[in-house]
């Protein structure tokens, strides 16, 4: 499997950060241009 790195600074706190990013209303944002949703399902995707 592939791995992806990336590296970014934010001038926000690591707590902030943790909250925006399990934010499913902020993805949803952030994805608009690719029709993505979010799913608050925790069985999606398993096999």
């Amino acid at each position: 499997m592939p791995l992806i790195e990336h590296k970014e600074f934010i001038e926000a706190s690591v707590g902030r950060c943790f909250d925006l990013a399990r934010d499913v209303h902020i993805h949803t944002l952030t994805t608009e241009s690719t029709k993505e949703k979010g799913s608050l399902s925790n069985d999606v995707g398993e096999e």
